[in-house]
């Protein structure tokens, strides 16, 4: 019999996967410090074009091979890539321990609580919805399947990773309340016009859009307001995103559960509203204008 890999096995998996997306981020930048918003997502597109297209092609290779054999494969290619790494990055020096340093230190930085409270509030609307982005599409009685939604919604989120790249170094504030604002959009499309297929296909490939350019907005605002340690700014920002993924799924739950897929967009809405008033107020440190805005 085929069994599932137990939850120890997964656990240790995502938390490596947390590791990853609080390092990746702050070494891009350290890459290329004139151009950090462009490296950080150009490093960050690899992820959602695996988020977005690894999933369904991972599910659709272990139904054909079987989940032991999938994960084999994957093995072998991330041992090929650690290898490809080893020989094509350069190495950086690590960072010195400095007296003043560490995560309380880090939390203090004007502009990272801001930061993270939006990131957090993005991260809790979003998946509010799109845990349950099945029943809501089900039950909207649409002429396209869920796996069609998600499919235009990775798409989106590509899209949305280039966005970010041509706007986080010059127009970093302006580019975070527009994504902020535009998924708000979305989702009361969502609740307006959930029944129509051509609105929901438009509202996934845009919402996809902001999910795929946010993420990068707020790491580069993170290394921005904690230069001297980005890594631990990143490690927090990632912390909140878990924490939100979580939460998230359990007040969308309790929304189902009490009120049905309809009042899903909305709880999702105002919850986002809450991250671009919170973006928008942090002006002085956090989400500052340049001179380009």
């Amino acid at each position: 019999m085929d069994v599932q890999p137990d939850r120890a096995a997964w656990s240790t998996s995502t938390s490596r996967a947390g590791l990853l997306w609080a390092m990746v981020p702050a070494y891009a930048a350290r890459l290329a410090p004139e151009r950090s918003g462009k490296a950080i997502a150009t490093a960050l597109a690899g992820m959602t074009v695996g988020l977005s297209l690894g999933i369904p092609a991972g599910t659709a290779l272990g139904g054909l091979i079987g989940w032991r054999w999938t994960f084999g494969l994957l093995t072998a290619l991330a041992l090929v890539l650690a290898t490809a790494a080893l020989r094509r990055l350069p190495r950086l020096p690590g960072e010195r321990a400095r007296r003043g340093g560490g995560l309380l230190p880090t939390i203090r930085t004007p502009g990272i609580a801001a930061i993270n409270t939006a990131s957090i509030a993005t991260v809790l609307g979003f998946y509010v919805l799109y845990t349950y982005i099945a029943p809501f599409v089900e039950r909207a009685g649409l002429d396209v399947s869920t796996g069609t939604v998600l499919f235009v919604f990775g798409l989106g989120s590509m899209g949305g990773v280039w966005f970010a790249g041509i706007t986080a170094d010059r127009r970093l504030r302006t580019a975070t309340l527009a994504l902020l604002a535009l998924a708000i959009l979305c989702l009361a499309s969502f609740g307006l016009f959930g029944h129509s297929t051509a609105a929901v296909l438009l509202g996934a490939f845009l919402w996809g859009g902001t999910h795929g350019g946010i993420p990068t907005l707020m790491q580069t605002a993170g290394v921005r307001a904690a230069p001297q340690d980005p890594d631990t700014a990143n490690s927090l920002r990632v912390t909140g995103w878990n924490v939100g993924m979580a939460g998230g799924s359990l007040l969308g739950g309790a929304a189902l559960t009490r009120a049905g897929t309809g009042a899903l967009p909305w709880t999702a809405g105002a919850l986002l509203a809450a991250a671009v008033l919170t973006a928008a107020l942090a002006r002085r440190n956090g989400f500052p204008p340049v001179d380009a805005d």
